[in-house]
């Protein structure tokens, strides 16, 4: 017995049906975005072997629609040996180690000697038995995301040698966790460590007592106005009385909120003592 009424029927069937159609639309919508995305899916039977792709893998690769029998190592053969054995270890891995997935970014010959990358978001299908028996997922291409991220890391690291050069030290306070991160030569200058988020209290504990007031209304008022701040101000833990002179942008999220502050604080005790003196 299903233990169903006969009057349940038809709502089993709506409810079925309406299953149906949910899948479908989702699954229209995913064969869109991978469309936009230049990417394809693939299926992986561990069992037999057989490896297939859809259409868009000729389109965007030139790769055939099915492999026989190849296996992980057909998954993987448009990627360059420097790189095969790797990734087919990886997924290996994940297969033998129970894990339901894996995520990796494999590269792929392109023109000339140019390497074009994707990424490979795969499920692991497995038996009650926790056997590996079917890999299905994606493969989307990311080489324009990952140039426009060397690009990125580039810039990243001419600001960072231009600071060191100039003895600056760089900083970003997080609005929304309350948090700074200082490069090296800025937390050496305020005498708290570098690379890891620290509380802006922590950060501001450090400021001379006489000064932290005005550079926290100082901060208060750019945020609120969304401009620029400039400052002149002392640190002061413990060790001698430095001079920081400090400037700021404030930088806003896509809806327009303030999220953070971006700035630059540098070392001007020379500067005042020699001002000092001349007066």
């Amino acid at each position: 017995q299903l233990g169903l009424r006969r009057a349940d029927a038809p709502e089993v069937h709506r409810q079925a049906d309406q299953l149906i159609a949910q899948r479908e639309r989702a699954s229209r919508r995913a064969e869109l975005a991978l469309s936009l995305a230049g990417g394809f899916f693939f299926d992986l039977d561990l069992v037999t072997g057989r490896l297939s792709r859809d259409a868009r893998s000729s389109q965007v690769l030139e790769l055939p629609s099915e492999d026989s029998a190849g296996g992980l190592e057909a998954l993987f053969g448009a990627v360059p040996e420097f790189a095969r054995g790797g990734a087919i270890e990886r997924a290996s891995r994940a297969r033998a180690d129970g894990s339901g997935s894996f995520d990796l970014e494999v590269p792929v010959a392109g023109e000339g000697e140019a390497l074009r990358y994707f990424r490979l978001l795969a499920h692991i299908e497995r038996d009650a038995a926790g056997r590996a028996l079917r890999i299905d997922g994606m493969a989307i291409e990311v080489t324009e995301a990952r140039r426009v991220w060397r690009a990125l890391e580039r810039v990243s690291t001419r600001v960072e040698l231009a600071a060191e050069a100039g003895q600056l030290g760089l900083y970003e306070l997080d609005l929304r966790a309350d948090t700074v991160v200082q490069t090296p030569i800025g937390a050496r200058l305020f005498g708290l460590p570098s690379g890891a988020p620290i509380p802006v209290a922590t950060y501001l504990a450090q400021i001379h007592p006489d000064d932290r007031d005005r550079v926290e209304r100082t901060f208060r008022e750019a945020i609120a106005d969304g401009g620029s701040l400039e400052m002149v101000f002392r640190v002061d833990f413990g060790q001698a009385v430095r001079w920081v002179r400090s400037a700021g942008r404030i930088e806003r999220n896509d809806r327009g909120r303030t999220v953070r502050v971006a700035g630059v604080n540098w070392d001007i005790t020379a500067d005042i003592e020699a001002r000092d003196r001349i007066a």
